[in-house]
């Protein structure tokens, strides 16, 4: 990893994976270990959430376009989430 930005920049596959098969994906991953950090009375409701991203708008430009983690049936997981992954950054093939 040459930067830490390396972390949370994905590709459209990266992408794409991730909307196929989450748990096998880059973001997936990233995702459920920061999952294993839950706290205790957190971690029983992982099974009951379906993250997605959602573009953040404003945040896009010809190089790159950005992405936040969205939990809708638990926003104290996705809260806390987004303290370790506040976005993700999209690299365009240009």
């Amino acid at each position: 990893m040459s930067t830490p930005y390396d972390l949370i920049t994905i590709t459209a596959r990266d992408l794409q994976k991730f909307k196929q098969k989450p748990n096998e994906s880059k973001i997936g991953i990233i995702i459920n270990l920061v999952f294993k950090e839950l706290p205790q009375n957190l971690k029983s409701h992982i099974s009951f959430t379906d993250p997605y991203l959602r573009p953040i708008e404003g945040f896009e430009d010809n190089y790159v376009k950005g992405y936040e983690i969205v939990i809708n049936e638990n926003k104290k997981i996705e809260k806390f989430v987004r303290e370790y992954i506040p976005f993700f950054i999209l690299q365009k093939e240009i």
